[in-house]
């Protein structure tokens, strides 16, 4: 039996932003109700048709709630079927989620929220299935194009004398694998895109990667986090269970060992094969 549904919740729970502030609760409290009634439901109904009547249920409260003046301030945090995660700047504010059909595929949804000095602009993203890891390493999306997973982390950092939003994403996939994803956002002229080349695998390489991607077996976890002390993206070393399923992302499983994606010169991060036992993961 799966444990996946388990480690999604538990992993929305561990992740989800905390942000105190203060709203007017006669307008908010109602919408924050009804989105975790929606939410709750989406995610746990054993009626497939009824989990996507209510996921529709939910988008439009959360439109309704996103759209409400001074709503990207509001602390959701009660919504724990939901990732709402922030920028450290708080520019960004990032709300994505999961729903699964019958057979154990999850599909992803979300809005990435931008503050101007002026307005908070909203980007709805749609998710793309079905492209192969190549395709999606080396490529830029818009969020009409989106890669998808739940964004648990966010940090800005410079690149060509703009910021840069570097996200971290978890997607359960299906009953078989779990994918986790280092990736980058931009936002130019109000336009959003996502991907930039600039995971260089090797020093010096010529093509770096424009995200990395982690699939692994539906029955284990993976270590995958920005690191505020180390100022790097640690990860798992992935390896096959046993020799005989080499080659078959479901049975990739960590091996102890970590590697490190460090940041260096003009905003590229150089991929560092050791990393040794890394102990402080800030949890």
């Amino acid at each position: 039996m799966s444990i996946k549904p388990f480690l999604i919740l538990f992993f929305l729970f561990v992740s989800n932003v905390v942000f105190a502030g203060q709203y007017d609760t006669a307008v908010f409290n109602p919408l924050l109700r009804q989105m975790k009634l929606y939410s709750d439901t989406l995610r746990n109904s054993f009626n497939q048709e009824k989990r996507f009547v209510y996921n529709d249920s939910f988008t439009l409260t959360l439109q309704e709630f996103i759209n409400t003046e001074g709503s990207f301030d509001v602390d959701a945090d009660s919504i724990n079927t939901v990732m709402f995660k922030r920028s450290p700047n708080n520019k960004i504010r990032a709300i994505t989620w999961l729903v699964a059909d019958n057979d154990g595929n999850y599909k992803s949804y979300g809005v990435i929220q931008y503050k101007t000095k002026k307005e908070v602009v909203n980007y709805w993203l749609s998710e793309k299935q079905g492209r192969d890891k190549k395709e999606l390493e080396n490529n830029e999306f818009s969020p009409l194009n989106w890669t998808g997973g739940l964004i648990y982390q966010i940090y800005e950092f410079k690149y060509k004398r703009k910021v840069r939003y570097l996200i971290l994403t978890f997607h359960g996939m299906d009953t078989k694998v779990n994918r986790k994803t280092i990736d980058v956002l931009t936002i130019t002229n109000e336009e959003l895109y996502f991907g930039l080349p600039i995971f260089m695998r090797y020093n010096g390489d010529p093509d770096p990667d424009y995200r990395v991607l982690f699939t692994f077996s539906d029955q284990t976890t993976m270590t995958l986090r920005y690191d505020t002390k180390e100022k790097m993206i640690v990860y798992d070393h992935l390896v096959p269970a046993a020799n005989f399923v080499a080659g078959s992302d479901e049975f990739l499983i960590p091996d102890g060992t970590y590697g490190a994606y460090k940041p260096i010169k003009k905003g590229k991060w150089l991929k560092l094969e050791d990393f040794g036992e890394y102990k402080d993961l800030e949890k």
